[in-house]
């Protein structure tokens, strides 16, 4: 026999599992029109519109498609809350009663405005209309002979509201103003768009529901979590307070909401407070949104380990919590700090920087929990997903037992290296360690099947929130500064 040494490649000794389906989120929303109770997942937003027509969920979708470029999963729910038109405002010297009619399909701050004064039902009035309080108006148009307005939006979409000019004049300058509410889901639809998420094969890591939230659809939200956690199916959850009203006080704001949330507790739920200005990628129209709305899209956008939190990120991409003057608008928690104390996620501003930014993105958890904030649940989800991937691929593989009729060593450190090497190497720099630890004690001595116990652990980043730092004068320069 000729000498030689050979060398054989083997394969599978390394842990091989699907991509985690990081950064991607599903959406629970109504909408104009589409199939509702069914996830379908879309990368483009004019296919939003297309399928959706428009109203929340394609408007939320495409907001968060635009600033993470990923795809999202989009379920349109029913919407037994009904949308709600306010009452008109009047300002001018113009004798036509104005009133408005009809269903908003999404939430606007609608003023018209007369350019030119005339009598209702003579040619002769121009008029503008914003969308927006006054943030972007229509070009002049004329009114003709109508007594009717059907509100458009930029892309010639109904808004779904209709303005009726009774008999009488109307003048130059003068304005009418109205709030806008579109129509929401409640319980029992969350509860059938979840079942469609729960039946579908889409893949996802979040689930975001426009809100507002109340206190049953939290526990509805945090009950479909859990029955996915035992089933091995691994995500984060988030909705939102309603709006603060217009003349609440955030002291009023804040018991009114703790009221409903403060005994409420979910490990791997979030829950915003408030709303932002933001402007429509699809129209361009500046609406009020949900802030966790904002927090998810910096969520989707980054890495599960990092914080959304993190100042070097910059701010918050087309989110504006002040007014045209710079003074607060919506709830800042740099000015009025308590919400971030009561678990909710807010945005905050900072004095040295422009723009705005997360509070903290914090899990509703309960006091002393593990899970502090979104990230902890993150990793720990993808660790999780990591080892259930694997060992089921060991499931019915012979396992050697020793005297004890324990799990042989050799056979142990396999399954501990094979789950272990692929979270820290999936979730290298995003925790400080984090392995899987298989029993040692496992009784395996009857010939029935086999039960083997073990432990996913993650040693998590630790996340700066706060310097204290001493300013003094001294007289020799400090070693370390030398």
């Amino acid at each position: 026999m000729l000498p030689n040494v050979q060398l054989t490649k083997t394969d599978g000794n390394t842990g091989v599992v699907r991509p985690g389906a990081d950064g991607i989120c599903a959406i629970i929303a109504p909408a104009i029109s589409g199939t509702q109770n069914q996830a379908a997942a879309f990368g483009k937003s004019k296919a939003l519109v297309t399928e959706f027509g428009g109203g929340l969920l394609p408007e939320n979708a495409a907001w968060m498609m635009q600033f993470t470029q990923r795809p999202v999963v989009c379920v349109r729910s029913a919407a037994s809350v009904a949308a709600v038109l306010g009452t008109v405002v009047h300002s001018g010297a113009g004798t036509s009663v104005v009133t408005a009619t009809g269903t908003p399909i999404d939430d606007y701050q609608i003023i018209f405005k007369v350019i030119a004064g005339g009598t209702v039902g003579t040619a002769g009035i121009t008029y503008q209309y914003s969308l927006d309080g006054g943030v972007n108006y229509t070009a002049t148009l004329a009114l003709g002979t109508a007594n009717t307005l059907l509100l458009k939006l930029p892309t010639g979409l109904s808004t779904g509201v209709t303005l009726n000019f009774a008999a009488g004049t109307m003048l130059a300058a003068q304005t009418e103003s109205l709030p806008a509410t579109a129509a929401r889901m409640n319980n029992a639809d969350l509860v059938a768009a979840l079942e469609a998420l729960r039946l579908s094969s889409q893949r996802f890591e979040h689930v975001h529901v426009v809100g507002p939230l109340d206190g049953t659809m939290f526990d509805t939200l945090a009950a479909w979590r859990l029955a996915r956690d035992a089933e091995g199916r691994y995500y984060t959850t988030s909705g939102n307070t309603r709006a603060r009203n217009s003349g609440e006080t955030e002291a009023a704001f804040k018991t009114a909401i703790d009221t409903i949330f403060s005994a409420k507790a979910d490990t791997g739920g979030l829950v915003g407070a408030d709303v932002f200005d933001g402007s429509s990628p699809i129209t361009g129209v500046v609406h009020v949104r949900d802030s966790m709305l904002a927090t998810v899209t910096r969520g989707m956008s980054i890495a599960r380990g990092v914080d959304c939190a993190q100042v070097s990120l910059g701010p918050l991409s087309g989110v504006n919590i002040k007014d045209d003057r710079g003074n607060p608008k919506w709830h800042d928690e740099a000015i009025y700090p308590g919400l971030d104390d009561s678990r909710f996620t807010v945005m905050r501003s900072f004095d040295q920087l422009p723009g705005t930014y997360v509070t903290n993105p914090l899990l509703f958890s309960s006091p002393g929990s593990d899970y502090v904030y979104w990230q902890h649940m993150r990793t720990m989800n993808r660790a999780c997903e990591i080892a259930k991937e694997l060992l089921t691929q060991k499931l019915s593989s012979g396992i050697r037992k020793d005297e004890n009729n324990h799990i042989v060593e050799v056979d142990a450190q396999e399954i501990d290296d094979l789950v272990s090497s692929v979270i820290r190497s999936e979730l290298d720099g995003q925790i400080t360690d984090g392995g899987f630890v298989l029993s040692r004690t496992d009784d395996l001595g009857s010939n029935g099947p086999a039960t083997l116990n073990g432990d996913v652990w993650i040693k998590s980043l630790a996340y700066a929130k706060k310097f204290n730092i001493e300013a003094k004068f001294v007289r020799t320069i400090p070693a370390s500064a030398a």
